[in-house]
């Protein structure tokens, strides 16, 4: 009876050791290509403020804690991932609304997100 008390104690001792927000198994850098799939979705001039630099451009999506951390500009935001690798979220930077939607499957991601005016594509590979 004693070794199953000591085998309890431990393995509680490690459950409390574990910090909320710990690690997910997706957590890691991964690098893609970030493609503008339709700007002035409201109408307007030009590209609509969409950063259309970034258009074709490799970029890294960090996961940490099982957060994706998404650019905005020069603001950053994070949208949870799932236990099952499905990414879904909105989030609020400056005056943009942001939903993002996306998948992770083995090593690969696939993100779309859009504001009121912007929607982009990004894929990528876990490095």
């Amino acid at each position: 009876m004693v070794r199953p008390l000591v085998a309890v104690a431990l393995v509680t001792g490690l459950a409390a050791a574990v910090p909320a927000g710990a690690a997910s198994p997706f957590d890691g850098t991964y690098q893609g290509i970030t493609k503008l799939v339709r700007s002035n979705i409201r109408g307007g001039a030009g590209s609509g403020g969409c950063g259309g630099s970034a258009d074709g451009t490799s970029a890294a999506r960090r996961i940490v804690d099982g957060k994706v951390k998404m650019p905005w500009g020069t603001n950053e935001y994070e949208i949870p991932v799932g236990a099952d690798g499905t990414i879904g979220g909105t989030a609020s930077v400056g005056a943009a609304q942001i939903t993002v939607s996306g998948k992770i499957t083995g090593n690969n991601m696939v993100i779309d997100y859009a504001s009121q005016s912007c929607f982009y594509h990004w894929e990528g590979s876990k490095r």
